[in-house]
């Protein structure tokens, strides 16, 4: 069997394990309820200076239907009432949806000024990210996108490949085929990372970290609002987390969210 061969049944085969892994993402996107006229309420509460009110609305919203712009709105709103933590909460969650928006990308990076407590980041995902900017730089949904018209486009090479066998298609389709495992493999990455590695932000004005889940338990360091974490383990109402930095502990769930 030629290496042509190999890589159009592998790739038949990656594109049915990658089926499998999407249902849960393609079912997260059925349409929620008509809210227009609580989100026009929200913004002119908004616009009034009725934060809280405004945050209510926002969060009612969102309820039903998922949206950056409306998680960015919110984080606003948390912001104007002096909520660091809710704020950068919601900010993180609108970059998920809208990772390429200026005006979130500057107000996380001004709300992370903002905290307290200031841990250095001694790994390497810097590095990691620059090197793979295209994995922070798209959402879930485009690189989803990204991979089916790479899909198409690899299977239809590869049947114009059964009958015009030359060259110059032939190494076509091995680079359009690294491209296609190269998608694949960025989506469930993304997938897995969302279902194992979830971070977390401290919403609370602080909170403990113990040596281990239970009040009982040796007081290792405190964090305060704003400070971003991995989520490692759960046990009962706690939560195991890491810092950037390395430093690992227990806290109660109650004083962080999930983002």
């Amino acid at each position: 069997m030629n290496i042509v061969k190999k890589f159009i049944i592998a790739g038949a085969l990656f594109a049915f394990i990658i089926c499998r892994q999407l249902s849960p993402v393609l079912a997260a996107d059925a349409p929620g309820l008509d809210t227009s006229s609580m989100f026009y309420k929200a913004n002119e509460n908004y616009n009034a200076g009725k934060y809280q009110k405004a945050a209510e609305l926002y969060e009612a919203v969102l309820s039903k239907k998922q949206n950056g712009y409306l998680y960015y709105n919110l984080g606003n709103a948390y912001f104007k009432l002096n909520k660091p933590g809710l704020a950068l909460l919601n900010y993180r969650r609108a970059q998920k949806l809208i990772p390429r928006f200026e005006d979130l990308l500057s107000n996380i990076k001004y709300a992370r000024q903002e905290t307290k407590d200031k841990i250095e980041n001694k790994g390497y995902s810097q590095i990691i990210k620059r090197i793979f900017f295209w994995y922070y730089l798209f959402n879930e949904k485009e690189l989803l996108l990204i991979l089916l018209v790479v899909n198409l486009m690899f299977f239809l090479l590869a049947g114009t490949y059964i009958y015009l066998k030359t060259d110059f298609l032939k190494w076509l389709l091995i680079m359009l085929g690294i491209l296609y495992f190269s998608s694949g493999a960025t989506v469930l990455t993304r997938i897995y990372q969302e279902k194992n590695c979830p971070e977390g932000v401290v919403t609370s004005a602080e909170v403990t970290a113990r040596s281990g889940y239970g009040i009982n338990n040796v007081i290792l360091f405190k964090l305060h609002e704003g400070t971003e974490f991995m989520i490692k383990d759960t046990k009962g109402d706690w939560l195991k987390i890491q810092l950037a930095d390395g430093k690992k502990g227990w806290i109660k769930n109650s004083g962080a969210d999930i983002i």
